[in-house]
């Protein structure tokens, strides 16, 4: 198993795409440390691991929150004896036409989708640093950060800026032979995904937006991808195979996105 021995922490790991990686991940060998918001559900992510025949420890996990980023890199790394791998996973969506987001909401999207991603990295390539050990950072941005979203504002825009930060960590921490790359999903088949088109419908619905804000391009491979496949991606870009892949942002949208 090409992770076989390896450790690593998955962010908003308890359902969705998070789980889809943390158990992607376990299957390849690798020990998940399972973070979430919710305990529960991280620990019924974690008693799945198991059942693969990894080792794995929910944790709950507010990843605006720096102290306690840093302490779970430490705990994963204490742990399990060493800390591999980072997926910043955890993130919020957010649907509302332009004029009408407030400071608040903006706020709030960016806390999470951005603060938190730049906690994680931090955390994670502190402590891969310190054991001496080269390391894989993963972060999951999307396709509406490459192209403006009218009633995608602040999530988009939070997804822009993942892409950019995922370029000067790559820079800034070549030097430690730990690379970060960022997975770019379009449309995926979760909860967070369903309730995201849901939500742009009913704007269109109530005669607030036009119909053809909310309009995706087709995808040449489907109209969504499942969570496995963007998992697929994270644990080649996490693997030996990727050794020389850093600072890019992969799409897997199906083909909608072409740049």
């Amino acid at each position: 198993m090409k992770l076989a021995g390896r450790t690593a922490i998955v962010t908003g790991a308890g359902r969705g795409v998070g789980r889809g990686i943390a158990l992607e991940l376990a299957r390849n060998g690798a020990n998940v440390l399972v973070a979430d918001r919710n305990l529960n559900t991280a620990r019924a992510v974690a008693d799945e691991i198991k059942t693969v025949g990894a080792d794995a420890l929910p944790l709950l996990v507010d990843v605006t929150d720096q102290s306690r980023m840093e302490a779970m890199a430490d705990k994963a790394a204490e742990d399990f004896g060493r800390l591999d791998i980072m997926v910043n996973n955890a993130g919020v969506g957010h649907v509302k036409p332009f004029l009408e987001i407030t400071e608040d909401e903006w706020d709030g999207v960016f806390a999470v989708n951005l603060k938190g991603m730049l906690f994680g990295m931090q955390a994670a390539a502190k402590a891969m640093i310190n054991q001496g050990r080269c390391g894989r950072i993963v972060n999951i941005s999307s396709v509406a950060g490459k192209s403006g979203r009218p009633v995608l504002a602040a999530y988009a825009a939070s997804k822009s800026a993942i892409i950019n930060l995922t370029q000067s960590a790559a820079m800034a921490l070549a030097p430690h032979e730990i690379t970060v790359n960022a997975i770019c999903p379009g449309v995926v088949d979760t909860h967070m995904g369903k309730s995201v088109l849901a939500k742009m419908r009913a704007y269109v619905d109530d005669g607030k937006i036009p119909e053809e804000l909310i309009q995706i391009p087709a995808a040449p491979l489907g109209p969504r991808a499942e969570p496995e496949d963007i998992a697929r991606m994270a644990a080649f870009l996490v693997s030996d195979d990727a050794a020389y892949i850093t600072g890019q942002s992969i799409n897997v949208d199906g083909g909608r996105c072409t740049h």
